[in-house]
């Protein structure tokens, strides 16, 4: 029979998980039964908000007669005309619908290869097997999609060439239309069939294009180390790049190579849509491909070599955002799959809470794993460690130093770099940043280093802490007086920032945790995942120290305020590894177009402060789990302390 102490803590711990019990289980067992669903979605969002500008561009260069125009010429035609909101024009429907799209491709996609796999049709583990299913299932999917897709890729194309369309029309001063007036305006002149204009081409682009697409990707991962169970293996060591960088450089390949192949038919199709969009008489694939070969002026025909290459137009920007789109798709849907997998496969989960128990029944034995828990979060203060006169004692005596562990000695210099690099920040912006980022980066160097030589140590915990939490805060005391409206702001982070971290690092001692890293999913998923994962917890650190050393630049000096990315600058560089060929006319021209009054440190700033307000939230995460477990903590006490009480008076 458990003790009546044993019931209060029992009671205790069941309070502090209640909140996970009833959400967090469930949660990660409905997100695994939608992980295609969930990571096709958010990995189609990211990719094709980022890509949409490209994509425009390319729409662009493909529906221009005559001469292909230079990249940096059509965007700043498009800024000057349309401004900034012009290369997201029609975002909103392939934002919409792209997710569905590709969710249902996917789904599709993989049920073919399972059937395939059912009937033992190209089961094999080999290449030439891989290629040849996930060819035929892409193909499939392709085929199916097209058929939905076309009269959402006609709307799109009608909203980024909606200008030229105007001026195909005589319209002199046109006005920007809705989606939904662009799809009116379809029905009005072509009927509900114009919908499908162009779906021909679109049918055999998406079959073909798909069907490689797959093929290639699934053909690379299976080169590059891909494990039966769909897991990243080791990376073949002629292929320089990290395994989690697998996924985004295998999308990459695919999506350039197969886009490629497959673009002379985008190319016409795009032809024929600007075409019946500005209401002139229909023309058929191959008589857009005739007109195309041999130029606009039929009586002076072109050479089909040039006119060949006219098919080829906008190819640089559409490799641009196939590599961009693709690689991130990929590298959002692996990434979301592990973080579900993970969620569903942690120790809380609800399968392995059904099979080991967790609850505490107050007339039954605890299990091993429960009275392992009580014993870690639950255990008297003579269970953690020595007392503070032993401990002493033990640091003055003992003939191993911890004060000289290899670690703890990269700490040191870390705070003498961090000392320096604030007694000459307010002269000395370059020394500044270098010194203090050195300092940065020798926080990853000194826990690699703590763990290689197996000289990980509280004080060394305490002291990389302790060092983080004073140098972000001197420089935010800095920035208070840089920018004295937002001074109250800055004071705020400083204490949000303290007191977290400090009521985390006493809650993990107080429940006997050997690291304030060691976090388990039950306590918190947020701080679980920031923790446990070593490249999570190194980007939102950085970003976070990034975005405030960009703003002290950014008041530090006007010398600073104008120092951007030139057009020449960055063409210069290019030239000189050998790219000038390619990347120059996106590059330069979108560089010089969006970035052109924006210093370096405002882009900086810019790009780290979503996560930088993304750290504060762990932080305020961090507050709200430490106080409740040190709430949880007295309310066991208490009980404790009744019961002794009771157990006295009788």
């Amino acid at each position: 029979m458990a003790t009546s102490t044993e019931k209060g803590k029992g009671r205790a711990i069941e309070d502090t998980f209640d909140e996970f019990q009833q959400t967090g289980n469930a949660f990660w067992d409905e997100a695994l039964k939608h992980k295609t669903f969930i990571s096709a979605t958010v990995g189609s969002l990211c990719s094709t908000f980022l890509g949409f500008p490209l994509d425009s561009l390319k729409s662009r260069m493909q529906a221009t007669r005559g001469s292909s125009p230079r990249i940096h010429q059509l965007a700043t035609e498009v800024f000057r005309e349309e401004g900034i909101r012009g290369f997201w024009r029609g975002a909103l429907i392939p934002l919409l619908s792209i997710s569905v799209v590709r969710t249902t491709s996917f789904s599709i996609y993989t049920g073919t290869k399972n059937e395939l796999a059912r009937k033992n049709i190209l089961a094999t583990s080999s290449l030439r097997d891989i290629w040849v299913t996930s060819f035929i299932s892409g193909c499939t999917s392709g085929a199916s999609i097209s058929i939905c897709s076309t009269p959402f890729e006609l709307i799109k194309v009608r909203r980024q060439l909606e200008v030229m369309i105007s001026q195909e029309m005589g319209i002199i001063d046109p006005k920007p239309m809705t989606t939904r007036q662009s799809v009116q305006a379809i029905v009005s002149n072509r009927g509900w069939a114009g919908m499908y204009t162009g779906f021909g081409p679109h049918f055999i682009r998406d079959t073909l294009g798909t069907g490689l697409y797959f093929a290639e990707y699934d053909a690379l991962r299976s080169l590059f180390g891909r494990l039966p169970s769909g897991e990243q293996g080791d990376v073949p060591s002629w292929l320089p790049i990290t395994p989690s960088l697998v996924p985004f450089f295998c999308g990459s390949v695919a999506g350039v190579s197969s886009w490629a192949l497959i673009y002379p038919v985008d190319a016409i199709k795009t032809r024929m849509q600007k075409r019946a969009l500005s209401n002139k008489s229909y023309r058929g694939i191959w008589e857009t491909f005739g007109r195309i070969a041999k130029g606009p002026d039929s009586l002076h025909p072109q050479p089909m070599s040039k006119g060949f290459m006219q098919l080829y137009r906008g190819l640089g920007v559409s490799a641009a955002r196939s590599c961009l789109t693709h690689g991130l798709l990929w590298f959002v849907i692996d990434n979301v799959s592990s973080i579900i997998d993970r969620g569903s496969l942690s120790p809380m989960s609800s399968q392995l809470k059904s099979q080991e128990g967790f609850k505490l029944s107050p007339n039954s034995p605890a299990t091993p794993l429960q009275s392992q828990t009580v014993r870690r979060r639950s255990r008297s203060r003579s269970d953690v460690g020595p007392d503070a006169k032993e401990a002493v004692d033990l640091a003055t005596q003992s003939k191993e130093n911890v004060f000289l562990f290899v670690p703890n000695l990269i700490g040191y210099s870390r705070i003498i770099l961090a000392g320096i690099s604030l007694w000459v920040m307010p002269n000395h912006p370059k020394l500044f940043t270098a010194l203090y980022f050195l300092s940065s980066i020798l926080d990853v160097a000194d826990g690699h280093a703590a763990r290689a030589l197996k000289q990980t140590s509280k004080f060394g915990a305490v002291l990389d802490m302790v060092t983080d939490r004073s140098a972000t805060a001197c420089l935010l005391a800095h920035l208070a007086g840089e920018y004295p409206a937002y001074a109250l702001l800055f004071q705020f982070l400083i204490a949000l920032d303290f007191s977290s971290h400090y009521m985390h690092m006493y809650s993990s001692l107080a429940t006997g945790s050997t690291s304030h890293k060691l976090v388990t999913a039950d306590v918190s998923r947020i701080l679980w995942l920031y923790y446990n994962d070593t490249r999570t917890l190194f980007v939102f650190c950085f970003a976070n120290e990034t975005f405030f050393v960009a703003l002290y630049l950014i008041g530090s000096g006007p010398e600073w305020r104008t120092i951007g990315l030139s057009s020449h600058a960055f063409s210069s560089l290019l030239s000189s590894i050998g790219l000038s060929e390619i990347v120059p006319k996106l590059a330069v021209g979108w560089l010089d177009l969006v970035l052109g009054k924006l210093s370096l440190p405002m882009i900086v700033a810019l790009l780290c402060f979503p996560i930088c307000v993304g750290k504060q939230i762990i932080n305020v995460v961090q507050f709200w789990k430490a106080s409740k477990i040190l709430v949880g903590i007295d309310l066991s006490e208490r009980a404790a302390a009744r019961q002794l009480e009771q157990n006295r008076s009788k």
